[in-house]
Protein backbone atom coordinates (compact mmCIF):
# COMPACT_ATOMS: atom_id res chain seq x y z
CA UNK A 1 0.00 0.00 0.00
CA UNK A 2 1.07 3.41 -1.25
CA UNK A 3 0.98 7.41 0.38
CA UNK A 4 -1.63 9.06 -1.60
CA UNK A 5 -1.66 13.02 -2.03
CA UNK A 6 -4.77 15.16 -2.80
CA UNK A 7 -5.03 18.95 -2.31
CA UNK A 8 -7.51 20.87 -0.33
CA UNK A 9 -9.20 23.95 1.08
CA UNK A 10 -9.88 22.33 3.98
CA UNK A 11 -10.84 25.77 6.08
CA UNK A 12 -12.99 27.17 2.87
CA UNK A 13 -16.11 27.49 4.73
CA UNK A 14 -14.38 30.04 7.15
CA UNK A 15 -13.36 31.82 4.49
CA UNK A 16 -9.49 31.16 4.45
CA UNK A 17 -9.08 30.02 0.70
CA UNK A 18 -5.28 28.48 1.65
CA UNK A 19 -4.88 24.91 0.24
CA UNK A 20 -3.29 21.65 1.78
CA UNK A 21 -2.30 18.83 1.14
CA UNK A 22 -3.96 15.43 2.27
CA UNK A 23 -1.71 12.47 2.73
CA UNK A 24 -3.28 9.27 2.95
CA UNK A 25 -1.59 6.65 5.03
CA UNK A 26 -3.22 3.08 4.35
CA UNK A 27 -0.55 1.30 6.43
CA UNK A 28 -2.04 3.30 9.29
CA UNK A 29 -5.59 4.18 8.45
CA UNK A 30 -4.91 7.91 9.31
CA UNK A 31 -4.71 11.12 7.05
CA UNK A 32 -2.51 13.84 8.04
CA UNK A 33 -2.48 17.56 6.62
CA UNK A 34 0.30 19.65 5.78
CA UNK A 35 -0.20 23.76 4.76
CA UNK A 36 0.61 24.66 1.68
CA UNK A 37 1.18 28.12 2.29
CA UNK A 38 -0.70 29.29 -1.09
CA UNK A 39 -4.38 29.84 -2.49
CA UNK A 40 -3.23 28.97 -6.09
CA UNK A 41 -3.44 25.71 -7.67
CA UNK A 42 -1.65 25.12 -9.50
CA UNK A 43 1.15 25.84 -6.82
CA UNK A 44 -0.65 24.13 -4.52
CA UNK A 45 -0.22 20.90 -6.85
CA UNK A 46 3.28 21.62 -7.04
CA UNK A 47 3.64 21.91 -3.77
CA UNK A 48 1.68 19.29 -2.36
CA UNK A 49 3.93 16.50 -4.66
CA UNK A 50 7.03 17.93 -2.42
CA UNK A 51 5.18 17.66 0.81
CA UNK A 52 4.90 14.18 -0.30
CA UNK A 53 8.19 13.27 -0.42
CA UNK A 54 8.97 15.11 2.15
CA UNK A 55 6.97 12.84 4.43
CA UNK A 56 8.10 9.50 3.07
CA UNK A 57 11.56 10.67 4.11
CA UNK A 58 10.42 11.01 7.80
CA UNK A 59 8.78 7.66 7.29
CA UNK A 60 11.78 5.42 8.40
CA UNK A 61 11.14 1.36 7.41
CA UNK A 62 12.42 0.33 11.46
CA UNK A 63 10.68 -2.45 13.01
CA UNK A 64 9.47 -2.51 16.53
CA UNK A 65 12.01 -4.42 18.13
CA UNK A 66 14.85 -1.98 16.50
CA UNK A 67 12.66 0.53 18.00
CA UNK A 68 12.61 -0.40 20.91
CA UNK A 69 16.28 -0.41 21.56
CA UNK A 70 16.05 3.18 20.62
CA UNK A 71 13.73 3.96 23.45
CA UNK A 72 16.37 2.03 26.21
CA UNK A 73 19.05 3.66 25.25
CA UNK A 74 17.23 6.99 25.47
CA UNK A 75 16.03 6.15 28.68
CA UNK A 76 19.62 5.05 30.04
CA UNK A 77 20.97 8.18 28.81
CA UNK A 78 18.45 10.20 30.60
CA UNK A 79 19.08 8.32 33.94
CA UNK A 80 15.83 6.19 34.68
CA UNK A 81 16.30 4.05 37.71
CA UNK A 82 16.02 0.21 37.36
CA UNK A 83 12.59 -0.14 38.55
CA UNK A 84 11.42 2.36 35.30
CA UNK A 85 13.35 0.10 33.08
CA UNK A 86 12.20 -2.92 34.06
CA UNK A 87 8.47 -1.73 33.26
CA UNK A 88 9.47 -0.42 29.99
CA UNK A 89 10.70 -3.89 29.54
CA UNK A 90 7.49 -5.37 30.79
CA UNK A 91 5.66 -3.67 28.38
CA UNK A 92 7.88 -4.38 25.34
CA UNK A 93 7.22 -8.07 26.47
CA UNK A 94 3.49 -7.28 26.07
CA UNK A 95 4.00 -6.68 22.31
CA UNK A 96 6.70 -9.04 21.40
CA UNK A 97 4.36 -10.47 18.92
CA UNK A 98 5.20 -7.45 17.57
CA UNK A 99 8.69 -7.41 17.28
CA UNK A 100 8.81 -7.78 13.53
CA UNK A 101 6.95 -5.68 12.52
CA UNK A 102 7.57 -1.99 10.95
CA UNK A 103 6.18 0.60 14.13
CA UNK A 104 4.70 2.32 10.66
CA UNK A 105 2.45 -0.81 10.13
CA UNK A 106 1.08 -1.13 13.40
CA UNK A 107 -2.63 -0.46 14.32
CA UNK A 108 -4.44 0.19 17.42
CA UNK A 109 -6.40 -3.54 16.83
CA UNK A 110 -3.07 -5.34 16.39
CA UNK A 111 -2.13 -4.04 19.86
CA UNK A 112 -5.59 -4.52 21.40
CA UNK A 113 -5.32 -8.01 20.06
CA UNK A 114 -1.87 -8.79 21.95
CA UNK A 115 -2.95 -7.07 24.92
CA UNK A 116 -6.36 -9.24 24.99
CA UNK A 117 -4.35 -12.26 25.03
CA UNK A 118 -1.32 -11.40 27.57
CA UNK A 119 -3.70 -9.41 29.81
CA UNK A 120 -6.54 -11.37 30.29
CA UNK A 121 -5.67 -12.39 33.93
CA UNK A 122 -4.39 -8.85 35.12
CA UNK A 123 -6.28 -6.62 37.00
CA UNK A 124 -7.13 -2.92 35.75
CA UNK A 125 -4.22 -1.58 38.29
CA UNK A 126 -1.64 -3.85 36.28
CA UNK A 127 -2.73 -3.65 32.99
CA UNK A 128 -3.33 0.62 33.26
CA UNK A 129 0.12 -0.05 34.12
CA UNK A 130 1.74 -1.88 30.90
CA UNK A 131 -0.57 0.21 28.79
CA UNK A 132 0.83 3.79 30.28
CA UNK A 133 4.29 2.23 29.08
CA UNK A 134 3.41 1.34 25.62
CA UNK A 135 1.70 4.89 25.40
CA UNK A 136 5.15 6.33 26.17
CA UNK A 137 7.18 3.62 23.88
CA UNK A 138 4.55 4.41 20.48
CA UNK A 139 4.90 8.29 21.95
CA UNK A 140 8.70 8.27 20.98
CA UNK A 141 8.01 6.82 17.76
CA UNK A 142 6.28 9.49 17.20
CA UNK A 143 8.65 12.13 18.29
CA UNK A 144 10.96 10.82 16.25
CA UNK A 145 8.66 11.17 13.19
CA UNK A 146 8.95 7.01 12.89
CA UNK A 147 4.90 7.29 12.90
CA UNK A 148 2.61 10.11 12.79
CA UNK A 149 -0.30 9.43 15.39
CA UNK A 150 -0.08 6.87 18.89
CA UNK A 151 -1.93 3.83 17.96
CA UNK A 152 -1.93 3.90 22.00
CA UNK A 153 -4.32 6.64 21.90
CA UNK A 154 -7.19 4.27 20.44
CA UNK A 155 -6.17 1.03 22.73
CA UNK A 156 -9.11 0.97 25.78
CA UNK A 157 -7.50 0.97 29.24
CA UNK A 158 -9.89 -1.14 31.57
CA UNK A 159 -12.03 0.71 34.39
CA UNK A 160 -11.00 0.35 37.86
CA UNK A 161 -14.13 -0.28 40.22
CA UNK A 162 -12.47 1.55 43.64
CA UNK A 163 -13.08 0.21 46.68
CA UNK A 164 -15.15 2.85 48.77
CA UNK A 165 -13.61 2.36 52.18
CA UNK A 166 -9.59 1.49 52.61
CA UNK A 167 -8.73 -2.41 53.32
CA UNK A 168 -6.46 -2.62 56.22
CA UNK A 169 -4.50 -5.26 58.07
CA UNK A 170 -5.83 -5.95 61.46
CA UNK A 171 -2.84 -5.72 64.45
CA UNK A 172 -2.69 -9.34 64.50
CA UNK A 173 -2.23 -9.88 60.68
CA UNK A 174 0.43 -6.56 61.00
CA UNK A 175 2.39 -8.76 63.09
CA UNK A 176 2.53 -11.82 61.12
CA UNK A 177 3.54 -10.20 57.79
CA UNK A 178 6.52 -8.19 59.79
CA UNK A 179 7.87 -11.94 61.13
CA UNK A 180 7.92 -13.11 57.99
CA UNK A 181 9.57 -9.94 55.93
CA UNK A 182 12.42 -10.84 54.27
CA UNK A 183 15.01 -8.90 56.58
CA UNK A 184 15.53 -6.62 59.49
CA UNK A 185 15.58 -3.62 57.67
CA UNK A 186 12.27 -4.34 55.63
CA UNK A 187 10.61 -4.80 59.03
CA UNK A 188 11.37 -1.96 60.59
CA UNK A 189 10.65 0.13 57.61
CA UNK A 190 7.14 -1.30 57.59
CA UNK A 191 6.77 -1.07 61.51
CA UNK A 192 7.21 2.63 60.81
CA UNK A 193 4.67 2.53 58.28
CA UNK A 194 2.03 0.28 60.73
CA UNK A 195 2.99 1.68 63.93
CA UNK A 196 3.44 5.88 63.03
CA UNK A 197 1.60 6.23 60.29
CA UNK A 198 4.36 6.85 57.84
CA UNK A 199 4.00 7.11 53.86
CA UNK A 200 6.24 4.48 52.24
CA UNK A 201 8.74 7.41 51.00
CA UNK A 202 8.94 9.31 54.71
CA UNK A 203 9.78 5.79 56.37
CA UNK A 204 12.64 4.94 53.67
CA UNK A 205 14.15 8.42 54.14
CA UNK A 206 13.74 8.71 58.16
CA UNK A 207 17.31 8.79 60.03
CA UNK A 208 17.99 8.19 63.58
CA UNK A 209 18.18 11.52 64.01
CA UNK A 210 14.63 12.06 62.98
CA UNK A 211 13.59 9.99 66.35
CA UNK A 212 13.95 11.99 69.41
CA UNK A 213 12.40 13.38 73.20
CA UNK A 214 9.88 10.32 72.54
CA UNK A 215 8.91 11.46 68.97
CA UNK A 216 8.93 10.86 65.53
CA UNK A 217 10.23 14.39 63.62
CA UNK A 218 9.90 14.69 59.92
CA UNK A 219 8.96 17.00 56.74
CA UNK A 220 5.71 15.04 55.20
CA UNK A 221 3.48 15.81 52.49
CA UNK A 222 3.28 19.69 51.49
CA UNK A 223 6.44 20.06 53.01
CA UNK A 224 4.60 20.39 56.27
CA UNK A 225 6.66 19.46 59.68
CA UNK A 226 4.89 16.57 61.22
CA UNK A 227 5.43 15.58 64.73
CA UNK A 228 4.21 11.86 65.56
CA UNK A 229 4.53 10.08 69.12
CA UNK A 230 6.89 6.88 69.23
CA UNK A 231 4.62 3.93 70.87
CA UNK A 232 6.03 1.18 72.69
CA UNK A 233 5.42 -1.33 70.02
CA UNK A 234 7.62 1.00 67.56
CA UNK A 235 9.57 1.46 70.29
CA UNK A 236 10.40 -2.12 70.49
CA UNK A 237 10.58 -2.54 66.79
CA UNK A 238 13.72 -0.12 66.76
CA UNK A 239 15.13 -1.34 69.93
CA UNK A 240 15.38 -4.75 68.13
CA UNK A 241 16.57 -3.34 64.88
CA UNK A 242 19.52 -1.53 66.59
CA UNK A 243 20.92 -0.21 63.62
CA UNK A 244 21.32 2.86 61.84
CA UNK A 245 17.66 3.65 60.07
CA UNK A 246 17.98 1.73 56.49
CA UNK A 247 16.99 3.66 53.36
CA UNK A 248 14.89 1.01 51.67
CA UNK A 249 13.24 2.40 48.60
CA UNK A 250 12.21 -0.78 46.50
CA UNK A 251 9.37 -2.07 48.50
CA UNK A 252 6.73 -3.24 46.56
CA UNK A 253 7.46 -6.99 45.56
CA UNK A 254 8.35 -8.03 48.82
CA UNK A 255 5.18 -7.09 50.98
CA UNK A 256 3.16 -9.26 48.46
CA UNK A 257 5.62 -12.07 49.28
CA UNK A 258 5.83 -11.34 53.18
CA UNK A 259 1.84 -11.33 53.53
CA UNK A 260 1.56 -14.35 51.12
CA UNK A 261 4.05 -16.19 53.67
CA UNK A 262 2.32 -15.45 56.34
CA UNK A 263 -0.72 -17.24 55.50
CA UNK A 264 -3.38 -14.83 56.36
CA UNK A 265 -6.27 -13.96 54.49
CA UNK A 266 -7.58 -10.75 53.28
CA UNK A 267 -9.61 -8.97 51.07
CA UNK A 268 -7.76 -6.90 48.76
CA UNK A 269 -4.10 -6.04 47.60
CA UNK A 270 -0.82 -6.12 49.73
CA UNK A 271 0.56 -3.06 49.34
CA UNK A 272 3.06 -0.62 51.11
CA UNK A 273 0.51 1.99 51.58
CA UNK A 274 -2.25 -0.53 53.28
CA UNK A 275 0.14 -0.20 56.82
CA UNK A 276 -0.66 3.31 56.98
CA UNK A 277 -4.20 2.35 57.01
CA UNK A 278 -4.05 -0.15 59.24
CA UNK A 279 -2.58 2.25 61.40
CA UNK A 280 -5.06 4.70 61.24
CA UNK A 281 -7.89 1.68 61.15
CA UNK A 282 -6.42 0.02 64.33
CA UNK A 283 -6.28 3.17 66.17
CA UNK A 284 -10.50 3.98 65.55
CA UNK A 285 -10.93 -0.01 66.37
CA UNK A 286 -9.21 0.68 69.82
CA UNK A 287 -11.77 3.64 70.57
CA UNK A 288 -9.27 6.24 69.71
CA UNK A 289 -11.62 9.57 68.64
CA UNK A 290 -11.29 11.00 65.20
CA UNK A 291 -9.85 14.10 66.00
CA UNK A 292 -6.72 12.39 67.26
CA UNK A 293 -6.73 10.17 64.20
CA UNK A 294 -6.71 13.14 62.15
CA UNK A 295 -3.61 14.66 63.77
CA UNK A 296 -1.60 11.28 63.70
CA UNK A 297 -2.44 11.15 60.49
CA UNK A 298 -1.71 14.27 59.42
CA UNK A 299 -4.57 14.50 57.28
CA UNK A 300 -5.70 18.75 56.24
CA UNK A 301 -8.84 17.90 57.73
CA UNK A 302 -11.38 15.83 60.36
CA UNK A 303 -13.67 15.39 57.04
CA UNK A 304 -10.62 13.36 55.02
CA UNK A 305 -10.22 11.12 57.96
CA UNK A 306 -14.03 10.71 58.23
CA UNK A 307 -14.75 10.44 54.75
CA UNK A 308 -12.47 7.80 54.34
CA UNK A 309 -12.62 5.67 58.09
CA UNK A 310 -16.39 6.33 59.00
CA UNK A 311 -17.27 2.71 57.98
CA UNK A 312 -15.12 1.49 61.41
CA UNK A 313 -17.04 3.86 63.09
CA UNK A 314 -20.09 2.09 62.41
CA UNK A 315 -19.09 -0.58 63.63
CA UNK A 316 -18.88 0.14 67.57
CA UNK A 317 -22.28 2.11 67.26
CA UNK A 318 -24.13 -0.64 69.21
CA UNK A 319 -21.27 -0.81 71.75
CA UNK A 320 -21.66 3.04 72.45
CA UNK A 321 -25.90 2.36 73.16
CA UNK A 322 -25.09 0.09 75.22
CA UNK A 323 -22.82 2.73 77.73
CA UNK A 324 -26.21 4.28 78.61
CA UNK A 325 -27.85 1.42 79.10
Amino acid sequence: MTLRVSIIQKNKSKGIKTWYARIADPRQGIEVYRSLGTTLKGQAQYLAAKALEDFKHKEVDITLERAFSEVVKDRELRGYDSKTMYMYNQAFNMLFELRDRLVAEIRPEDIAGVFAKKCENLGPGSYNCRHQYCNAIFSYFVDREWIVKNPMKKVPKKKTVKNKFPFFWTVEQVNAILDHAPNPEHRVTWALMAFAGLRKDEAANLNDADIHDGYVHLVGKGDKMAKIPVSSRLKTELERYGKPLPHIHSLSGTVKVAARNAGIEFQGEATNHRFRHSFASNLIRAGADIKSVQMLMRHENVEITLNTYSHLLGADLEKAVDRIG
